[in-house]
Formats: C-alpha cells, sequence, structure tokens
C-alpha cells in the first residue's frame, strides 16, 4: 500500500482552496492525484527527472507552472473549488456535452473556482512513466483528451458582441441607434443579420441593450464601423484578447485581429469596413479562449472592473487588470450592456431563454460560431456553441462560460448547462464542506 503524507522531504501538495488534496506524493516517492481526472488539465502531471532518480518533477499544468516550490516541499493553494470542478464536469457530460468547456470565474477576486475540459485525462497514468499503449491510445484520440480547452482560442461568434458594447461606449458611440433590414452592404458584399437569413426577417432600429437582447447583426456590423477598429483592439487588450493570461503552460491567446497584429502577421490584409464588420460579430480572424469570455463576462458584472484571473487562491482583494468606468466609460451606457446581457436570458424574445432561474437572476450571452472537422474522411458541420454571463445579476458572485464542440445552438446546448452550474454552486455551504461528487 502506498501512504502519502506532509513532510519536506518530499514533493509539496497541491490543494484546492478548501485544503482537498489534488496531488500529493507518497512514502514511496510516487505522485498520486486521488480525483483521477478531476482538473487534470489544471494539475497536470509529473515525471522522472531522470532515468535513475524517480523524485517527480513537473511536466505540465501547475506541476510544471510551480515546480519549483512543489520541489522544496511546499505545498500550493489553488483558487479551484473541486466541489463545483465536479459539478462543473457532471452538468457538463449530463448536458450532452463530450468535447467542450465549463469555467466558473469569482469576478470579485479574479479567482478561477472551475476550469473543466472535455475529454479529460488520468494523470496517474504518467506515474512513474506512461504505458506505450495508453500514450498511443490517447495521443491518437481525436478528440484531444490531452488539450487543456479552457485555454485554447475558438471562434467566439456572438459572444464577442458585449466586447464590441464596451468598444463602441469608448469611442462615444454607445448611445447610437441603428437599422436592421436584415442585411448591411459594405463595397460590393452583402452583410446579412441572422433573422434576414434564416426567414428574411429584419430587427428595426435598436439601441445597444435591444440589440444584445436579440442578437442583432446589423446593429453590431455598424457599431463596430463606428467605434473603429483602434478602439475594438484598445478594448480587447484592457480585457486580456490577443495576449496569455501566463496563468499555466500552453496557454494560447488568441487572435485580435487590430492594426498591431495584422502588422506581424497579415500585413497585406485591409481594414476594410467589411473586415471591421466580420470581427464586430466575433467572425473572421478572431480568436478567443473560454478564459478570456469568462473574464469579459466578469467585467461586465462588475461594471467595468477589469479582473486579473488567477489559479491560485487570492488572498484579501484581487487585482484588477483596468477599471473601465474611472477611464471615463459612462455608468448609464455601460448599464446598457448589463441589461442586455439580462434580457437575453429574461427578456421576450430572449436567446438564451434556457438559462432563466426561479432561484437567482442570470444574465448572458448566447453565440454559435460555424466550424467543421474532418470524420472518416469527410467534412462534417462541428459548430462551436456558447454561453457566457454572470450571476446574480445585482451583486455577481460567479462569471461564467460554457463552451460545447459539435452543438446546435448556444441557447440550446450550453444555457441549461450554466444555470445548473449557477444555481448548484449558490447552493454549496460558504464554509467549504460538503460532498466532492466526482463524476464517473
Amino acid at each position: 500500500m502506498l501512504h502519502a503524507i506532509e513532510c519536506a522531504g518530499l514533493r509539496g501538495r497541491i490543494l484546492d482552496r478548501n485544503r482537498v488534496v489534488l496531488a500529493e506524493t507518497t512514502e514511496e516517492k510516487v505522485r498520486h492525484y486521488p480525483h483521477q481526472k478531476l482538473a487534470a488539465h489544471v494539475l497536470g502531471y509529473t515525471g522522472k527527472s531522470s532515468k535513475d532518480d524517480p523524485t517527480p518533477n513537473g511536466r505540465a499544468g501547475m506541476e510544471k507552472q510551480h515546480n519549483e516550490k512543489l520541489k522544496q516541499g511546499r505545498d500550493i493553494a489553488l483558487s479551484l473549488d473541486a466541489r463545483i470542478q465536479a459539478l462543473a464536469v457532471r452538468a457538463m457530460k449530463e448536458g450532452g456535452v463530450t468535447r467542450g468547456v465549463a469555467v466558473v470565474l469569482d469576478p470579485r477576486t479574479g479567482e478561477i473556482l472551475a476550469s473543466a475540459s472535455l475529454p479529460s485525462y488520468d494523470p496517474n497514468r504518467f506515474i512513474p512513466a506512461i504505458s506505450i499503449e495508453y500514450w498511443e491510445a490517447i495521443s491518437k484520440d481525436k478528440d484531444l483528451p490531452l488539450l487543456n480547452r479552457t485555454v485554447r482560442g475558438y471562434s467566439p461568434g456572438s459572444t464577442y458582441k458585449p466586447l464590441i458594447s464596451l468598444a463602441g461606449i469608448a469611442a462615444g458611440v454607445g448611445g447610437s441607434k441603428y437599422a436592421c433590414d436584415g442585411s448591411v452592404t459594405y463595397g460590393s458584399r452583402n452583410f446579412q443579420c441572422w433573422i434576414g437569413r434564416q426567414n428574411g426577417g429584419h430587427h428595426g432600429v435598436l439601441g445597444m441593450a435591444g440589440a444584445l437582447a436579440v442578437s442583432c447583426n446589423c446593429y453590431f456590423y455598424q457599431l463596430g464601423n463606428a467605434a473603429g477598429i483602434e478602439q475594438i483592439e484598445s478594448m480587447g487588450h484592457k480585457i486580456g484578447f490577443g495576449t496569455p493570461y501566463g496563468l499555466i503552460d500552453y496557454e494560447d491567446g488568441g487572435v485580435l485581429p487590430g492594426p498591431r497584429w495584422l502588422k506581424e502577421h497579415q500585413s497585406k490584409q485591409k481594414l476594410t469596413p467589411g473586415f471591421i464588420a466580420n470581427v464586430s460579430i466575433g467572425q473572421g480572424m478572431v480568436l478567443a479562449t473560454p478564459l478570456q469570455l469568462a473574464v469579459l463576462a466578469a467585467t461586465i458584472g462588475n461594471r467595468g472592473k477589469v479582473p486579473q484571473p488567477s489559479l491560485l487562491k487570492v488572498d484579501g482583494a484581487g487585482e484588477w487588470r483596468a477599471d473601465l468606468l474611472a477611464n471615463g466609460v459612462p455608468l448609464d451606457q455601460f448599464d446598457q450592456v448589463r441589461e442586455g446581457m439580462r434580457l437575453v436570458v429574461n427578456g421576450a424574445h430572449s436567446t438564451g431563454s434556457h438559462a432563466q432561474s426561479n432561484q437567482v437572476v442570470i444574465a448572458g450571452k448566447t453565440g454559435t460560431a460555424q466550424f467543421w472537422r474532418t470524420v472518416k474522411g469527410m467534412q462534417a458541420e462541428d459548430n462551436r456553441t456558447w454561453f457566457i454571463g454572470f450571476a446574480p445579476f445585482e451583486n455577481p458572485k460567479l462569471a461564467f462560460v460554457i463552451l460545447k464542440e459539435g452543438g446546435k445552438s448556444g441557447g440550446g446546448d450550453c444555457a441549461p448547462i450554466a444555470k445548473r452550474i449557477v444555481e448548484e454552486t449558490l447552493a454549496l455551504p460558504a464554509d467549504g464542506s460538503g460532498e466532492i461528487k466526482v463524476p464517473e
């Protein structure tokens, strides 16, 4: 039998925010992960220091990020709450997600309470060394169980529209109204609204809250162009789009396709109105990580305070990346973004009605981005569906992102999962007690 002990001579433990052990070392210097696949992408795994030395050495995740401290026998306390991590995974699996992400963030501190990426893997299988059979199985799996989807760039679709709203407000055009006739023409190209493409309809004249509520593409084509790509780029950088947060290895920065990025990567691309229109609905070259979108949702919930996300437990107040209201963004216009996201869930024509709760007011934004994958040599539709948001509406304690790969719609696939995670998380005992119900 292997015995886990706390000893300065052994590698330090990794604990959750309530001191639940997530990784420990036995007397035999074998690294052990008691909850198996739970939070594997955050924890990472260890390997032998050398062929003749079985001492664990960090190879991925927090094991690698904080390797020196752990090697000294010092524990690290993560921001993760194992209870929330487990219920998020359970909600995803029972909601039909086999490939996807759930991120739960405390908007008041930036602490990441859950970071669930599916499918996952068991880091115990890497100890003391991974077998050839298991490595071949997971490395050839087309669902990519080793991929930490939380920090991978995806096309965000309409979940990007709150960012465009903030850019429009900062540019002084947040109070403008724009007409949706079903499409907008830039140059020789016709850019459709989803309602025009779906049934030839139109939304009419809309302000910001109403446009977010119905996710009107035509409004955001025009708002983005009125704000300008420089303002979109500037606001995106304040939130953290386009660069990694530096929390964990293999973190993707996504793509914020403004003048700076284009100069370095696509110097021949012209910043045409059509290009800006695509960016303004989260399409084209735009790539965002689920973690970046969680920070965006937290910023809106916080009324403009941009939290710095953390995978380590924060003692006291969190760190702010920026304070948008302090930098001149008017509160009345900012609250239109919050109101629009409330209406997405609770409005008369809401796209996120499946997140509506009788226990708490949830605000959110749905999104669907077209994508394809190769299955048996054929191209198959594999859309990315999203739901981002915060709750409770007036004084948010949670910000969240749900992503499903191969979904049909953000409102249908992801909103019910978000509702369940929010309700179950807010019902947990505040003292950190309660069962950690790890899914099969």
